[in-house]
């Protein structure tokens, strides 16, 4: 191995390669650990139920390494160890040993590796994570060690699973869409795996879920059937409610909103637990839940005005915004930041939009501002009064400076565009990402 690279050097490889296709399905591999491996795959909501997985296992007791999917501001994010981003520089090193495990899978330089196949986050991740730092962490005394990955799934004509993980000891099923990728793709990450759990879904895609686990001989834990949620109590704060498992009983104040995430962290409880094969102390549970953070989930920037950025950028994601904006936001007079580019889906966010009353602001970068005239056309087709305002960032500053203490500012549209408005209006660091415009997809998923 040549000289470790730098954090910067590392940042500017993954951004110049981070959404190309690799050429070949590696498969899932066996992990040289005793690590516990937790792969979280679906449409929706993939983020949300690692994070709370991740915080649960936690209270009790074990070590995790958490991979996600997608960053909000820099890199560095996306390798969470005990609940924490990995510091740049440990994280460089991370990002180093997966390139060369690249490499060596596919008999190259650790260079022509990143030129030829591409490099998702956490694509050769999992071989470094579960050599070192996980290897690290198991070497040690005490409890156990978790491997969290994220896996947001793509449509069925598109390549398996990405990233391809070490052979799973559990798969987390969040929402998913599509009973068809269920039944052509669920097979492969199930090869290895002793244990599902099954997040609340459609009914027509359970039972594909259902086909699938079965065909598989693997243990189906369902959360709609095995736990029940008491009504909850909702504020800007969060929602407060309880929880019964089948070994045990929950009360939990959850730092987010919206019906989808008391769905989410019952479903990361049945698989922590499932994961501990007991039922998890309920204070330590309460405690690791209350310090939950997820930046750009219904996030509440400022109160007065109220300003909320949401990083949503599917058409599930929109949904979700919609039913939760209408009850946060009332009868306040709102303006909407949506912010457009290349890869939103354009027709549903026209449609979230237009199922919330609000003035409306086009943020874009400038090399998609034919996109976001297109995106302004529509609505006012429909009748809706949209702005062109330029860049996120000032959009959304411009939006709050002009808001008055009864007015509500809603941000949203692409993750992207959402999370560069965020850094700009709190002062914080935004690494580059690859360009939606050269990629033809977003890439980030936020669940």
């Amino acid at each position: 191995m040549g000289a470790a690279r730098s954090y910067a050097e590392v940042v500017a490889l993954l951004a110049a390669t981070a959404d190309e296709d690799a050429e070949e399905d590696r498969g899932p591999r066996p992990l040289a650990t005793s690590a516990t491996v937790c792969l979280v795959v679906g449409d929706a909501g993939v983020g949300s139920i690692a994070t709370v997985l991740s915080a649960l296992l936690g209270a009790a007791g074990y070590r995790t390494v958490h991979v996600a999917s997608r960053h909000i501001h820099r890199w560095h994010e996306r390798i969470r160890l005990n609940g924490r981003p990995l510091e740049p520089e440990p994280f460089a090193l991370a990002i180093d040993a997966a390139f060369e495990g690249a490499a060596r899978r596919q008999g190259l330089s650790a260079q022509e590796a990143v030129l030829r196949a591409g490099m998702t986050i956490a694509d050769g991740l999992a071989d470094s994570l579960a050599d070192g730092l996980a290897t690290g962490l198991a070497a040690g005394e005490g409890a156990g060690v978790c491997l969290v990955l994220e896996a947001p799934i793509l449509p069925p004509e598109g390549p398996p699973i990405r990233p391809a993980p070490p052979q799973p000891a559990m798969v987390v099923l969040a929402p998913a869409t599509s009973p068809r990728w269920i039944e052509t793709r669920l097979p492969s990450a199930l090869a290895a795996a002793s244990t599902v759990v099954l997040a609340p879904q459609r009914e027509s895609v359970a039972a594909a879920a259902r086909a699938a686990v079965a065909a598989s001989g693997v243990a189906l834990h369902e959360a709609a059937v095995a736990c029940r949620m008491g009504r909850a109590s909702t504020g800007l704060d969060g929602q407060r409610f309880t929880t019964q498992t089948p070994r045990g009983r929950y009360t939990v104040a959850l730092p987010l909103l919206g019906a989808q995430q008391r769905a989410n962290f019952v479903t990361a409880l049945l698989a922590a637990e499932q994961i501990a094969q007991e039922g998890l102390n309920a204070a330590a549970v309460a405690k690791a839940i209350a310090d939950v953070s997820l930046p750009l989930r219904f996030e509440i920037i400022k109160r007065s005005p109220l300003v909320v950025l949401d990083g949503a950028d599917d058409p599930a994601g929109y949904r979700a915004l919609q039913s939760v904006a209408a009850e946060i936001f009332g009868r306040l007079r709102l303006v909407i930041v949506a912010t457009v580019d290349a890869a939103v889906p354009h027709d549903a966010l026209t449609e979230a939009i237009e199922a919330i009353p609000a003035e409306v602001r086009i943020a874009f970068p400038p090399p998609d501002r034919a996109v976001a005239e297109r995106v302004a056309q529509r609505l006012r087709d429909r009748g809706i009064g949209a702005q062109l305002w330029g860049a996120p960032g000032p959009a959304l500053v411009d939006a709050v400076d002009s808001a008055g203490p009864r007015d509500g500012v809603l941000v949203f549209g692409s993750l992207s565009g959402t999370a560069e408005a965020r850094a700009w209006l709190l002062g914080i660091e935004q690494e580059q990402r690859p360009s939606p415009r050269t990629t033809g997809v977003s890439g980030y998923s936020c669940g």
